[in-house]
């Protein structure tokens, strides 16, 4: 999961653990979830549907893919309590 984050996610969402995204920008990994159910991210990431904004890229994910991005996503540190 964390490769396919370096390779196809962190260009646009960060991966730091702990920074906030900025104002404007996708938000960072660690508050995906917040916008996305587990279970729905990994089958539309395998179905290939264009998830966020019109300017965000179709990925094609495999089974295990999908899944190994989820279980990433889940692993992270929840966004701290403002």
């Amino acid at each position: 999961g964390r490769t396919i984050a370096e390779t196809q996610c962190a260009s646009c969402h960060s991966l730091d653990p702990h920074a906030a995204s900025e104002p404007g920008r996708p938000p960072a990994m660690r508050d995906v979830l917040l916008r996305y159910d587990p279970d729905v991210l990994a089958e539309d990431l395998i179905e290939g549907i264009q998830l966020g904004h019109a300017d965000m890229p179709t990925f094609d994910f495999s089974v295990t893919g999908a899944d190994a991005l989820v279980a990433l996503l889940q692993a992270l540190p929840p966004p701290a309590l403002e």
